[in-house]
């Protein structure tokens, strides 16, 4: 169903239905990657309808600016804050196939769940909010399916034919299996013309065709069960968290978090020299005197105070700073240094630093994953998996710690 940019979202009869149904479609998308990307070929050529093309269509509506939302999301610690809910989300709790889609706990004010009609519209824009994220990941993959140009989103994926190859064998390839059978198949279709009988000949051709369709359907199932059985081996990777590197986020937006962490002197709060750069960067940043910018400043100056007493005083055995090596340090002063020759994007560059310091530690730890990336970036999160590095948001890494 697409949209005209003028429709309210938050008092749609129809999207009452469909939205959650689409929130737990890109979720489970999102949590099976494997068996969607790359998008397998399509077999039914005569068929007009692209699914990619009408993904592009909703993606210019739900991303359009004129789609206003009568809430604000809050931090967890914010005085009047309460943390949303989704119906779907605690229906489906704990179903498999939606094992790994990650949803960021989100928080709004109290008043937005104060009455039924409220909560209503407050679960529609956050259906909106988790769908927009995910259309974001699609334009943030390695290689993207989405792109937004001339000022609409466009399907990337047909303009890269090396990426119609989801399966370890063609069309091709099929032809070929059967290319003995086919021969058969194919005197007898001619003795058969010889003898004037073209419905029978037709016949066999359909035969032939099925025979194929079948053959690569089968073919197609047995790459899924492999898919699958891969993915259950994966999931027996051990966890004992004994490290935790945060990002630049949950300085900002979750310091108490990061100190109850601390606090609880259970982990080792690592600390990227990256992340010290850009705490540093936003606390001296003097662009924007808007209320969210000023808000920004004062959460990044408080964060890099709070880590300089704490490197300052006897914690250094809790917490470590790493340089873009995974190095450990008992001090933030080289950041600059450290940070002179670097080269990529900063999550890149906190990632890197992770898989550094992880490689370091499975030399102690016999082949136990020790370390955790705690980010409330869902796009650093999807790196983080598929470099095999374990990765929670802050909020609910707390939460499975006991940790409030």
């Amino acid at each position: 169903m697409i949209c005209e940019g003028n429709l309210d979202p938050t008092n749609c009869r129809e999207l009452s239905v469909v939205l959650p149904a689409l929130k737990v479609s890109f979720d489970w998308m999102y949590a099976n990657r494997d068996l969607w990307y790359p998008s397998p070929p399509s077999r039914d050529r005569a068929r007009k309808f692209n699914i990619w093309d009408s993904l592009a269509k909703m993606c210019d509506w739900l991303c359009d600016d004129r789609l206003q939302f009568p809430i604000n999301i809050l931090s967890s610690d914010h005085p009047t804050s309460c943390e949303v809910t989704l119906p779907e989300d605690e229906e489906l709790s704990g179903f498999r196939p939606l094992y790994h889609s990650e949803n960021d706990t989100k928080f709004v004010s109290s008043f937005d769940l104060s009455s039924e009609s409220l909560k209503e519209r407050t679960h529609h824009c956050i259906r909106f909010i988790f769908i927009r994220e995910f259309l974001g990941y699609l334009c943030g993959m390695e290689e993207p399916l989405l792109a937004f140009k001339n000022g609409s989103y466009v399907v990337v994926l047909q303009q890269n034919p090396g990426r119609s190859k989801p399966l370890d064998f063609s069309i091709e390839d099929v032809s070929e299996l059967v290319d003995e059978e086919y021969q058969c198949e194919t005197l007898e279709h001619e003795s058969f013309n010889k003898e004037g009988n073209k419905d029978i000949s037709d016949l066999q051709l359909m035969h032939i065709s099925l025979k194929q369709e079948k053959h690569y359907q089968d073919k197609r199932k047995h790459q899924i069960q492999a898919s699958l059985s891969a993915e259950d081996h994966g999931l027996n990777v051990e966890v004992r968290p004994n490290y935790l590197i945060p990002d630049t986020n949950c300085f900002v937006d979750h310091l108490n978090l990061v100190q109850a962490l601390l606090d609880s002197n259970r982990f080792v709060v690592c600390i990227p020299l990256v992340v010290v750069a850009e705490l540093e960067g936003l606390a001296f940043e003097s662009k924007g005197m808007d209320q969210y910018s000023m808000g920004l400043h004062k959460s990044a100056n408080t964060a890099l105070t709070y880590l300089k007493q704490q490197f300052q005083s006897n914690q250094a055995s809790k917490l470590q700073a790493l340089t873009n090596q995974g190095s450990p340090l008992d001090t933030i002063s080289f950041v600059h240094q450290d940070n002179v020759s670097a080269k990529g994007s900063n999550d890149d560059l906190i990632l890197n630093c992770c898989t550094k310091f992880d490689d370091r530690q499975k030399k102690s730890s016999n082949g136990l994953k020790t370390v955790v990336l705690l980010s409330d970036d869902r796009n650093l999160r999807v790196k983080a998996m598929i470099k095999k590095m374990p990765t929670k948001s802050v909020v609910n890494f707390c939460k499975l710690a006991k940790i409030s």
